[in-house]
Protein backbone atom coordinates (compact mmCIF):
# COMPACT_ATOMS: atom_id res chain seq x y z
CA UNK A 1 0.00 0.00 0.00
CA UNK A 2 1.03 3.58 -0.64
CA UNK A 3 1.92 5.53 2.50
CA UNK A 4 3.51 9.01 3.36
CA UNK A 5 6.31 7.36 4.72
CA UNK A 6 6.90 5.41 1.03
CA UNK A 7 6.67 8.36 -0.78
CA UNK A 8 9.23 9.99 1.77
CA UNK A 9 11.44 7.19 0.94
CA UNK A 10 11.46 7.73 -2.75
CA UNK A 11 12.03 11.21 -2.51
CA UNK A 12 15.02 10.74 0.27
CA UNK A 13 16.65 7.99 -1.98
CA UNK A 14 15.86 10.10 -5.05
CA UNK A 15 17.49 13.67 -3.60
CA UNK A 16 19.53 12.04 -1.16
CA UNK A 17 18.09 14.57 1.93
CA UNK A 18 16.40 13.50 4.67
CA UNK A 19 12.69 15.02 4.71
CA UNK A 20 12.69 15.45 8.81
CA UNK A 21 15.41 17.59 8.69
CA UNK A 22 14.00 21.36 9.95
CA UNK A 23 16.07 23.56 7.11
CA UNK A 24 15.01 26.97 5.22
CA UNK A 25 17.41 25.57 2.73
CA UNK A 26 16.16 26.04 -0.91
CA UNK A 27 16.21 21.59 -1.63
CA UNK A 28 14.84 21.33 1.40
CA UNK A 29 12.06 23.32 0.98
CA UNK A 30 11.45 22.18 -2.27
CA UNK A 31 11.71 18.07 -1.53
CA UNK A 32 9.01 18.86 0.99
CA UNK A 33 7.06 20.59 -1.35
CA UNK A 34 6.77 18.26 -3.90
CA UNK A 35 6.56 15.12 -1.10
CA UNK A 36 3.23 17.51 0.05
CA UNK A 37 2.28 17.72 -3.36
CA UNK A 38 2.47 14.32 -4.43
CA UNK A 39 0.87 12.84 -1.27
CA UNK A 40 -1.57 15.64 -1.58
CA UNK A 41 -2.84 14.25 -5.07
CA UNK A 42 -2.20 10.59 -4.38
CA UNK A 43 -3.08 9.69 -0.81
CA UNK A 44 -6.04 12.12 -0.27
CA UNK A 45 -8.60 9.60 0.59
CA UNK A 46 -6.26 7.24 2.29
CA UNK A 47 -5.00 9.52 4.77
CA UNK A 48 -5.21 12.78 6.55
CA UNK A 49 -3.63 15.76 6.11
CA UNK A 50 -2.19 15.61 9.59
CA UNK A 51 -0.60 12.05 8.67
CA UNK A 52 1.03 13.41 6.20
CA UNK A 53 2.47 15.78 8.00
CA UNK A 54 3.27 14.04 10.64
CA UNK A 55 5.68 12.11 8.53
CA UNK A 56 8.65 14.55 8.40
CA UNK A 57 7.39 16.84 11.49
CA UNK A 58 5.30 19.91 9.52
CA UNK A 59 1.73 21.07 10.82
CA UNK A 60 -1.49 20.39 8.72
CA UNK A 61 -1.40 24.44 8.09
CA UNK A 62 2.26 23.56 6.73
CA UNK A 63 1.30 20.27 4.36
CA UNK A 64 -1.51 22.44 2.83
CA UNK A 65 0.93 25.70 2.18
CA UNK A 66 3.56 23.71 0.60
CA UNK A 67 0.81 21.33 -1.28
CA UNK A 68 -0.77 24.72 -2.70
CA UNK A 69 1.14 27.91 -2.42
CA UNK A 70 4.19 26.95 -1.96
CA UNK A 71 4.11 24.55 -5.14
CA UNK A 72 2.66 26.48 -7.45
CA UNK A 73 5.40 29.57 -6.84
CA UNK A 74 8.06 27.26 -7.85
CA UNK A 75 6.45 25.77 -10.88
CA UNK A 76 8.45 28.48 -13.13
CA UNK A 77 11.21 27.02 -11.68
CA UNK A 78 12.36 23.87 -14.76
CA UNK A 79 14.53 21.99 -12.42
CA UNK A 80 11.73 22.22 -9.38
CA UNK A 81 9.00 21.46 -11.99
CA UNK A 82 10.96 18.54 -13.64
CA UNK A 83 11.86 17.01 -10.05
CA UNK A 84 7.83 17.09 -9.40
CA UNK A 85 7.16 15.37 -12.74
CA UNK A 86 9.96 12.38 -12.16
CA UNK A 87 8.73 11.64 -8.80
CA UNK A 88 4.66 12.64 -9.74
CA UNK A 89 5.71 9.70 -12.50
CA UNK A 90 7.49 6.97 -9.81
CA UNK A 91 4.48 6.87 -7.81
CA UNK A 92 2.01 6.52 -10.68
CA UNK A 93 3.89 3.71 -11.44
CA UNK A 94 4.32 2.50 -7.91
CA UNK A 95 0.31 2.84 -7.65
CA UNK A 96 -0.02 1.49 -11.22
CA UNK A 97 1.54 -2.26 -9.57
CA UNK A 98 0.25 -1.96 -6.49
CA UNK A 99 -3.08 -2.45 -8.49
CA UNK A 100 -2.16 -4.98 -10.65
CA UNK A 101 -0.57 -6.90 -7.74
CA UNK A 102 -3.80 -6.50 -5.64
CA UNK A 103 -5.75 -9.71 -4.87
CA UNK A 104 -8.82 -9.89 -6.66
CA UNK A 105 -11.84 -10.40 -4.32
CA UNK A 106 -13.00 -13.23 -3.61
CA UNK A 107 -16.84 -14.04 -4.11
CA UNK A 108 -18.56 -16.55 -1.66
CA UNK A 109 -20.36 -19.04 -3.53
CA UNK A 110 -21.97 -21.78 -1.70
CA UNK A 111 -20.10 -24.84 -1.52
CA UNK A 112 -23.11 -27.03 -2.91
CA UNK A 113 -24.32 -25.07 -5.55
CA UNK A 114 -21.64 -25.64 -8.58
CA UNK A 115 -23.21 -22.75 -10.51
CA UNK A 116 -22.71 -20.24 -8.20
CA UNK A 117 -19.32 -21.16 -7.84
CA UNK A 118 -18.72 -20.94 -11.72
CA UNK A 119 -20.22 -17.46 -11.99
CA UNK A 120 -17.88 -16.57 -8.86
CA UNK A 121 -14.92 -18.10 -10.79
CA UNK A 122 -16.22 -16.23 -14.13
CA UNK A 123 -16.15 -13.24 -12.63
CA UNK A 124 -13.00 -13.63 -10.78
CA UNK A 125 -11.70 -14.11 -14.28
CA UNK A 126 -12.86 -11.77 -16.17
CA UNK A 127 -11.38 -9.29 -12.93
CA UNK A 128 -8.13 -10.51 -13.88
CA UNK A 129 -8.40 -10.56 -17.86
CA UNK A 130 -9.78 -6.65 -17.33
CA UNK A 131 -6.60 -5.64 -15.51
CA UNK A 132 -4.07 -7.67 -18.35
CA UNK A 133 -6.24 -6.18 -20.75
CA UNK A 134 -5.95 -2.14 -19.38
CA UNK A 135 -2.01 -2.74 -18.92
CA UNK A 136 -1.29 -4.57 -22.50
CA UNK A 137 -2.35 -2.45 -24.83
CA UNK A 138 -1.02 -3.36 -28.10
CA UNK A 139 -2.94 -3.14 -31.51
CA UNK A 140 -2.08 -6.79 -32.58
CA UNK A 141 -3.08 -8.11 -29.17
CA UNK A 142 -6.42 -6.85 -29.86
CA UNK A 143 -6.58 -8.34 -33.35
CA UNK A 144 -5.59 -11.61 -31.24
CA UNK A 145 -8.26 -11.05 -29.35
CA UNK A 146 -10.54 -11.15 -32.23
CA UNK A 147 -9.87 -14.03 -34.01
CA UNK A 148 -11.52 -17.09 -34.15
CA UNK A 149 -10.14 -20.80 -32.68
CA UNK A 150 -9.15 -21.69 -36.23
CA UNK A 151 -7.25 -18.75 -36.73
CA UNK A 152 -5.88 -19.15 -33.33
CA UNK A 153 -4.62 -22.69 -33.86
CA UNK A 154 -2.93 -21.77 -37.00
CA UNK A 155 -1.38 -18.70 -35.97
CA UNK A 156 -0.05 -20.71 -32.86
CA UNK A 157 1.44 -22.96 -35.17
CA UNK A 158 3.14 -19.89 -37.27
CA UNK A 159 5.02 -19.00 -33.95
CA UNK A 160 6.02 -22.15 -32.32
CA UNK A 161 9.19 -22.63 -33.87
CA UNK A 162 9.63 -18.90 -32.45
CA UNK A 163 8.74 -19.49 -29.30
CA UNK A 164 10.76 -22.74 -28.63
CA UNK A 165 13.42 -20.88 -29.72
CA UNK A 166 13.02 -17.88 -27.31
CA UNK A 167 12.34 -20.79 -24.62
CA UNK A 168 15.58 -22.40 -25.54
CA UNK A 169 17.52 -19.16 -25.45
CA UNK A 170 16.75 -18.43 -22.24
CA UNK A 171 17.68 -21.36 -20.66
CA UNK A 172 21.10 -21.41 -22.24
Amino acid sequence: MLTPKTIRQLIENFTGLDLGVKSRNKVYINAKAVYCKVCSDHLRFSHTVDEIGNEIGLSHGDVCYHANTSFAGRLNDDIFAEFYIEINDQVKAAKKVLKQTAPVLQLDAKEEDPIEQLIAKLTENEIKYNRLRQNVSVEWLEEVIEMTPEQLAFLHERIKPAIIRTKNERNS
